[in-house]
């Protein structure tokens, strides 16, 4: 088996020693090196404090710490080539989604999306919410990008569903502070033309999800989590009118 991953509510929940011995075993079966002390601990570091991250493993092997899950990724070589994502170029690595061409986002719209519920957008994708509760464990999507969690204390039970406007600030996961959306996209390389396409789930005026990118700071998950909120953006034909 090439690689491997887990779903990051997985571990967070876990002693610090028995997250240690877990981490381990997982990078030692999954790329067949084990992993030095300081990694191990670089990795539980950078989970318990909400980061997102990549780590350089033995053998060539990359650990990727997502927002929602750790990936062990192998050797480029091992891979193969790679399939570019739909709609990306070159010079342009493009969304993790693929937008409906000549679709018109009009930033004053929005969308209420109830807990748990979901919301059809124009172009036809779907945000649907739900709530994870202590213990229980959601089905994991093939796409990480489509999905994120985030600690669901203090949150409403009605968040917002709209596209971006002019002014919108974003303190995305791992970041030290908060910076201008604009400017955030078109850090991670999306187009002007692009970045009006990109969904963004809010809750009271905060940016919760700039969806398939990243996840907001503030409500990260942590040891302390205990209901989570599994946002997930599936697809889906445009609707007619």
């Amino acid at each position: 088996r090439i690689g491997g991953r887990i779903a990051r509510a997985e571990l967070a929940p876990l002693p610090l020693p028995l997250l240690r011995r877990a981490l381990w075993r997982l990078l030692r079966q999954g790329s067949g090196h084990a992993p030095s002390q300081v990694q191990v601990e670089q990795i539980a570091d950078a989970l318990a404090r909400g980061r997102v991250a990549r780590f350089n493993l033995r053998g060539a092997w990359h650990a990727w710490l997502r927002a929602d899950e750790l990936q062990l990724l192998p050797p480029s070589a091992a891979l193969g080539p790679r399939e570019p994502r739909a709609g990306s170029t070159a010079a342009q690595p493009g969304l993790p989604f693929p937008l409906a061409r000549g679709a018109r986002f009009v930033p004053e719209a929005q969308w209420a999306l109830a807990v748990p519920g979901e919301v059809v957008l124009p172009d036809g994708r779907v945000l649907r919410a739900t709530r994870v509760e202590p213990g229980a464990y959601a089905a994991h999507s093939g796409d990480a990008d489509a999905v994120a969690e985030l600690d669901a204390e203090g949150l409403p039970a009605e968040l917002c569903v709209r596209w971006p406007r002019r002014g919108d600030r974003f303190h995305g996961l791992g970041a030290p502070g908060h910076k201008s959306l604009a400017r955030f996209l078109s850090g991670l390389g999306v187009s002007r033309e692009d970045r009006a396409g990109v969904p963004l789930v809010c809750a009271d005026g905060e940016i919760l999800w700039v969806v398939g990118l990243r996840p907001c700071e503030r409500h990260k998950l942590r040891r302390s989590t205990r209901a989570r909120l599994r946002l997930e953006l599936a697809p889906g034909a445009p609707s007619a009118g």
